[in-house]
């Protein structure tokens, strides 16, 4: 709506109009018609000069793309695949430790919906 107000074009409506109802409200000796279209075009000539503009949507798109955020995530996963001379002979002994204790509560089950191969198989580590 804003953008119909700021039109110069309606400007230049806006003060013929107001100018002819004014003559044409002088001949018809003040009818409602032309006092009508004299407080019309008044109020849009009051509204361009009053009202702030609007923004263009390519400027709000600007603004907004600058206004992003960037981030960087940097993810370490130490899954133990180093060099096992890093790890202190404490530390391998804890994890064999931890890694036997998990074997005998982990189990794996393999199961393949090929219809061909019939063969389900189920291992404990």
């Amino acid at each position: 709506m804003k953008n119909i107000i700021h039109n110069i074009i309606t400007l230049l409506i806006g003060i013929v109009g107001l100018f002819g109802g004014l003559i044409w409200g002088y001949y018809s000796k003040w009818e409602f018609e032309p006092i009508i279209l004299s407080a019309i075009s008044f109020l849009e000539i009051i509204a361009y000069f009053t009202l702030p503009k609007e923004k263009k949507k390519e400027e709000e798109i600007s603004n907004k793309s600058k206004n992003i955020n960037k981030q960087k995530v940097e993810v370490t996963v130490n899954n133990f695949a180093s060099n096992n001379s890093d790890i202190p002979s404490i530390e391998k002994k804890n994890r064999n430790a931890l890694i036997d204790s998990k074997k005998s509560k982990i189990g794996i089950l393999f199961i393949d919906d090929d219809k061909k191969f019939n063969n389900v198989c189920q291992q404990r580590l």
